[in-house]
């Protein structure tokens, strides 16, 4: 019997982490669903960004001397409008697409021109050592769960996803 082995280079994990964003945008744009749902969902993207965000500036950009690819700060901005609006209120959803786009605009920088560029700046034993940081900081970080996901908490109970969240994190990084 094979053991499988997860894949730990760090543009690999990093692409990984990429799909379950673009996962809830695609649910986001697509489920026709209670405003309450949408708000759990937004909310569920917020936390998914912000986690993201800790950890590949803390792992990547660290790795690579780089302050980030600027394609998030539009993004945090529309996260800190965003965070709250009601459902009911007429620019939730512009907001909730203008994260969207924020988020696939990121995806794609990094995707195109960041991760390429790992194999000349690190060695396959940095990028590996890398992505296995990341995804144990991935399981230690606080997430809100998805709105879908049984027993799971109300709206209210939800972890702020703005600047508590970037603590709870770095905290639990020990940074």
């Amino acid at each position: 019997m094979t053991a499988t082995r997860r894949n730990t280079d760090l543009a690999d994990v990093l692409t990984q982490d990429h799909q379950t964003l673009e996962s809830v945008c695609y649910e986001l744009e697509t489920s026709v669903t209670t405003p309450e749902h949408r708000r759990q969902l937004a909310d569920h993207l917020i936390t998914e960004v912000v986690r993201h965000t800790v950890v590949e500036h803390r792992y990547l950009y660290q790795a690579i001397g780089a302050d980030g690819d600027g394609t998030l700060a539009e993004a945090e901005r529309t996260m800190s409008e965003l965070e709250n609006r009601s459902p009911a209120d007429p620019d939730f959803e512009l907001l909730v697409n203008k994260l969207i786009t924020g988020v696939r605009r990121h995806i794609g920088e990094v995707e195109s021109r960041v991760l390429p560029a790992l194999g000349t700046s690190l060695t396959e034993r940095e990028r590996t050592e890398l992505g296995e940081k990341v995804l144990a900081a991935n399981e230690i970080a606080p997430r809100a769960p998805h709105p879908a996901a049984p027993d799971a908490p109300a709206a209210g109970l939800l972890l702020d996803p703005g600047a508590r969240l970037i603590e709870e994190v770095k905290k639990a990084l020990g940074k």
